[in-house]
């Protein structure tokens, strides 16, 4: 094979593969042996057809295109590797002249990422504090644990506060319309705990078992939901039970429920640890990000508007998988961020050319760094997903190329921001 006629700008680049008989009938000949496995011909038993029998017999333009596709996946990847090629898109391919098995080339037209040019990235400006946790947040954490441990002793008494309550409501709107998403049956709540929109508990304070009382309440002008905000609805609530709660107390036959502890300062200080474990955790997420965001403004280079455009479609499914998640419309959810759709979109391209940006930054300093992604390391990491998450659809996906490729750039990312972190 034979690499002519590029020609390469900022964003495109095109060259022609060119081969010669020599590389013609040998791939031609792979194919036919292929062809051969299941190629029914009177007088011969199925993969004993002779090769020559076969190349007259069969189709001859679908030989033609699978001898060209053959090549092509054969030997792209070698020729965007020698011209040092940052492809973005899937290749054009363009038959500039074919003479039968004696003469082929091929231009190949692709997206590529321009010149990338990187600052100095050692010792970058970031700074992120990593909190210290207090004995303060170990006895709130445990105060916490206790009041989700409270054990409910029904009473027939009037419901005060810190009383939990069992209750069904429905919620109907101006039109006496019901309103599925203001409505439940046991439900357990809490008076106090403002789980519900400010009025709702205070109207269940006095209220005893079986008990009913309708009233109206409007929905916060900030509430999460954009289409309750500034709802008007009239709940209708039943009383299924009234409990006094009585907070669990912290002694060794209560700390026994949540591990082998021994005494207390025991049970507290694996609190303290666990809570050192998520602030730490919470420190590299912030961590990670600053850096990230740094990264996007110490690199220069031309980016095709394809990339982005297809980034866009990422993080805009990102944000209506929210949106779905939150119970909202998209419509909703940009009005809640008091965002138009104009707004919205020139917002999350320059977040699509940061993240990319950052992305290309990593890419640039974990060869500089000579950092790669071992087999070992690949191949671990793979088994641990597939113990992880055992679906078939899951386990499917974990066994392609396509998740090696994906897993083993995570992987390098991870490890090329943890140099970055050695060298702040």
């Amino acid at each position: 094979m034979k690499i002519t006629n590029q020609s390469i700008s900022d964003l495109e680049a095109s060259f022609n593969l060119d081969f010669d008989q020599t590389e013609l009938i040998e791939a031609k000949n792979e194919i036919l042996k292929n062809y051969q496995k299941t190629f029914k011909y009177s007088g011969f038993r199925t993969g004993k057809v002779p090769l020559g029998i076969i190349d007259k017999n069969c189709d001859s333009n679908q030989l033609q295109s699978d001898l060209i596709n053959r090549l092509i996946n054969l030997n792209y990847t070698q020729a965007i590797t020698e011209l040092k090629l940052r492809v973005v898109s899937e290749p054009k391919i363009e038959v500039i002249k074919f003479a039968a098995y004696s003469e082929l080339s091929i231009k190949v037209s692709v997206e590529i990422i321009g010149e990338i040019k990187l600052k100095p990235y050692i010792k970058l400006n970031v700074k992120v504090d990593l909190e210290n946790v207090s004995s303060d947040q170990v006895e709130a954490t445990i105060d916490q644990i206790l009041e989700r441990a409270s054990i409910g002793q029904l009473t027939d008494l009037a419901a005060k506060n810190g009383n939990q309550l069992n209750i069904d409501f429905e919620g109907y709107d101006t039109n006496q319309n019901l309103i599925k998403e203001a409505s439940g049956t046991n439900f357990d709540i809490v008076i106090g705990s403002k789980t519900f929109i400010p009025g709702f508990e205070e109207n269940l304070i006095g209220l005893k078992s079986q008990d009913e009382k309708t009233f109206i309440l409007t929905f916060p002008a900030n509430y999460h939901q954009v289409s309750f905000q500034n709802k008007k609805v009239t709940f209708k609530v039943k009383v299924n039970s009234v409990s006094v709660l009585k907070k669990a107390k912290l002694d060794l036959d209560f700390i026994k429920k949540y591990g082998p502890f021994k005494s207390i300062p025991e049970f507290k200080a694996e609190i303290k640890k666990q809570l050192e474990f998520e602030t730490k955790k919470k420190y590299d997420q912030d961590l990670d990000r600053s850096i990230l965001e740094k990264l996007s403004d110490l690199i220069e280079v031309k980016v095709p508007n394809s990339l982005v455009d297809k980034e866009l479609d990422v993080l805009k499914n990102e944000d209506k998988q929210v949106a779905l998640y939150q119970g909202q419309t998209f419509s909703e959810y940009l009005k809640a961020q008091n965002l138009n759709e104009e707004s919205y979109d020139k917002n999350l391209k320059l977040k699509a050319l940061n993240r990319i940006k950052s992305g290309l930054a990593l890419s640039e300093i974990a060869i500089k760094e000579k950092i790669q992604v071992t087999k070992e390391e690949l191949s671990k990491q793979l088994q641990i997903l597939k113990s992880k998450y055992n679906d078939p659809e899951s386990q499917q996906y974990l066994s392609s190329l396509e998740a090696e490729r994906e897993i083993g750039l995570e992987l390098l990312s991870q490890k090329t921001l943890k140099r970055i972190k050695e060298l702040l």
